[in-house]
Order: structure tokens, then sequence, then C-alpha cells
């Protein structure tokens, strides 16, 4: 994020400009979260820059615009093809949502973000959303002990072995899988993306 705009960063634009930013530097800037760290001053352009978040609260949908801008043929008007998009999107917690909200509150507002991704893609099988719901202790985001990641490292583990749920757009709430796991669904992604790359690969 610079100027409170978010700025996007990819291989595509360092293979199309120079480019002399480090992978290190925007690693440092994407996870400076405000009053946990402080922006990060790039060597190569003098800029501070910070958590994206700060702009843009959901990084897929940045993802998406970002690769349907790079895409899409500007010469005509036709909207982005989004069967061709594979999106495998990666929580990093979120607080477990007491029973009183979650029973609907304002439309169910904690899951409005993923509701909208959801929506966006008619093949449910080339978006995975991977979320897990921790409590206050464990979401703690200056709590970098040995304990607490070991305890983060066991959550996800646990949860990786959990019946797999994905959210219904049509009703904004999680539908249960009874054949599947997260595991076994992240597998199945892994075997995709890597079709793509080898079909990529292929045709240069």
């Amino acid at each position: 994020m610079k100027n409170l705009l978010p700025c996007i960063f990819t291989t595509q634009k360092a293979k199309k400009m120079e480019c002399n930013t480090r992978l290190a530097d925007v690693v440092i800037a994407s996870t400076a979260a405000p009053f946990y760290f402080g922006p990060h001053r790039f060597p190569a352009d003098g800029h501070q820059y910070a958590d994206g978040g700060v702009a843009a609260n959901n990084p897929t949908l940045v993802a998406i615009c970002e690769a349907t801008r790079m895409t899409v043929n500007h010469s005509t008007v036709k909207p982005p093809n989004y069967s061709k998009f594979l999106v495998l999107s990666l929580g990093t917690g979120s607080l477990k949502r007491d029973s009183a909200i979650q029973g609907g509150g304002i439309l169910n507002w904690m899951n409005m973000v993923d509701n909208y991704m959801a929506s966006i893609f008619e093949n449910e099988d080339n978006f995975l959303r991977i979320q897990v719901g921790l409590d206050l202790a464990e979401a703690k985001m200056d709590d970098a002990s040995k304990a607490n990641i070991d305890r983060l490292q066991r959550i996800a583990e646990k949860h990786l072995k959990k019946t797999f749920s994905r959210l219904n757009p049509e009703t904004g709430f999680q539908t249960e899988s009874t054949t599947t796991t997260y595991e076994k669904e992240i597998d199945k992604f892994a075997e995709k993306l890597i079709a793509e790359r080898r079909r990529r690969n292929s045709c240069l």
C-alpha cells in the first residue's frame, strides 16, 4: 500500500520493465501491519510501503482485478471469463463468531467478503477458500512466541482433517461436504495448478 492506494507487484510487471525492487522488500512491506510494524522504505525508489490490507481488505478481489487487467482484450467489451481463473485463497485465521452474530445479524456481515468471491465463480471448483477460526488469544498478531506458533500449527493441521465446507453464495452459510476434507481439496487444487503450469510450459 502506497499513498493509501494498493500497489501491485507482479512477476509480469517485473519482466516487462526494469525493476530493482527486491522480493524481500515486497514481503516485508506486505506484512507491515500498522500498530505492529512501521512502514518499510524501499531502497529502489525511496518510498515507504505498508500492509495493503489498510486500503484493500479483500486481497483476493484485488488479485483477480489485476489478473483481469493483464489478460482482458481491451479492444472488446466482453466480460472476463472467470472459468479460466484458478484462485486459491488462504486466510490467516479469523476470530470465531459468537452465536448471536452467526445466527444472522446484519446479513451475516463477517462472511460478506467470501460470499462475494464465491458468487463470481460459476464453477465453484475454480475457487478454493481456506480459513480457520481462532480464539482471541490465538489470534494475537503480536504473539510470535514458539508456544503460540506451535499452537497455530496444530490448529492448521487439525483443520486439514476436518470435513470440507464451502460458502453457499445463495444463503451466506457454509455447506458441508460428506465426501471430502480440506486436505483432500487442497491436494486436488494443487493438481489443477500443476496441470495448468505444465500446459503453459508446453506452449512456450
